[in-house]
């Protein structure tokens, strides 16, 4: 009777984790087959615009640029003149 009883216990417990490995690599099969098919779709849309690159960004400011220049024709004479003083031009 005891080996009955045994047999059937062990039949059970395989039975159940037989069960639990299928199910969970149903589940595991099922996920992965959708995020293949999410990216696949990805890869057929349009891809997403990046931003504008940072060189196209940059303002040039006019004054500045006026500015900067009279530094340096300021520096370039000022230089020539005064053998003391050494200061180099700007450049941005």
């Amino acid at each position: 009777m005891s080996f009955l009883i045994g047999t059937l216990a062990g039949g059970l417990t395989a039975s159940a984790i037989y069960y639990g490995f299928s199910r969970t690599f149903e589940t595991r099969t099922n996920g992965l087959s959708k995020d293949l098919h999410v990216l696949s779709t990805e890869l057929l849309k349009p891809p997403v615009p990046g931003p504008i690159p940072a060189s196209a960004r940059i303002h040039r400011s006019p004054f500045r640029d006026l500015v900067q220049q009279r530094w340096n024709q300021e520096i370039e004479m000022g230089s020539s003149t005064e053998e003391g003083l050494v200061l180099s031009p700007v450049t941005v």
